[in-house]
Parts: C-alpha cells; sequence; structure tokens
C-alpha cells in the first residue's frame, strides 16, 4: 500500500473514531478542529522561537554542530608527518613494471618499437 494511502487510511481511522463517539456532524466538526488547533500551535511555536532568536541576535536557523570529517586517505590529512608522494611514487614504479615488456618479446619482428 502506498505510503499516502496508509496515511489517508490512518486518518479517516482517527476521524471515525471522533464520529462514532460523538457523532456525524459533531465528531467530524471536532476532529477537524483539533487537527487545526494542533497545526496552529505548531506553527506559532516555530514563529515565537524564530522572532526570539532573530531579537537576540541569533542567526537563524541555528547553525549545526559540524561534525569532523574522517579522511579517505590517512596518510594525506593535514598534520601528518608522512609525505604524501610516497604511496603514489610507489604505485607509478609498480604500474611501470607490470606493463615492461620482456626482453625476448621486445626483439620479435611485429613488435611495437618502444
Amino acid at each position: 500500500m502506498p505510503r499516502g494511502a496508509r496515511e489517508a487510511k490512518i486518518l479517516m481511522r482517527k476521524r471515525q473514531l471522533y464520529i462514532d463517539k460523538y457523532g456525524p456532524i459533531a465528531g467530524s466538526k471536532l476532529y477537524h478542529a483539533l487537527q487545526s488547533q494542533a497545526a496552529h500551535a505548531g506553527v506559532s511555536a516555530r514563529l515565537r522561537r524564530k522572532l526570539e532568536a532573530i531579537s537576540s541576535g541569533q542567526p537563524w536557523p541555528p547553525a549545526r554542530a559540524r561534525a569532523d570529517i574522517l579522511p579517505l586517505f590517512p596518510h594525506l590529512a593535514p598534520g601528518t608527518d608522512v609525505d604524501a608522494t610516497e604511496p603514489a611514487l610507489e604505485l607509478v614504479g609498480a604500474v611501470t613494471v607490470a606493463f615492461e615488456a620482456p626482453a625476448d618479446v621486445a626483439d620479435e619482428p611485429g613488435s611495437p618499437e618502444p
């Protein structure tokens, strides 16, 4: 069942409880009045907090605390005493050795010139 349909079913079930308890006219009106009051209270509380923050000179919305970001490569993190180029140079050397052709293959006719 899609989320919207599920929420509508829950809301209808709550509304139906008011209708069953207070009758079709009063139950429906009471349900809607309480929903509106709850929504208004939420808006009022947010607005009141915002106005208090603005009047006291604080930025709005309040800044969230930033978490430290862990580096993907710890050896490259600022403040480490490890030379950042060492692993890269080792990798370049390994790749170069892996792609070098053996000496006997390079002498065969039809092989590309180095």
